[in-house]
């Protein structure tokens, strides 16, 4: 079975956001969710106006979808 073009890019992405985050020992899901994103806004990640997903974010963060959605609302 061959991966769709964009699953490949997921995959990519979500290796090097590995290598850049990682939970800290204390952290809740959360608060890890919430200094990703804040660092992808910052670092200009995520371009002004893009749609972000949580479902995508959860998935490279390997974390449920619920702290995400919680950063993203904070």
């Amino acid at each position: 079975m061959s991966e769709s073009f964009r699953d490949i890019a997921i995959t990519q992405r979500s290796a090097e956001m590995t290598k850049k985050f990682t939970q800290n020992p204390g952290e809740s899901a959360r608060e890890y969710a919430l200094r990703f994103l804040l660092d992808q806004i910052i670092n200009l990640d995520f371009t002004p106006g893009q749609k972000i997903s949580d479902i995508e974010i959860s998935k490279e963060l390997n974390i449920s979808r619920t702290p995400v959605r919680e950063a993203i609302l904070s």
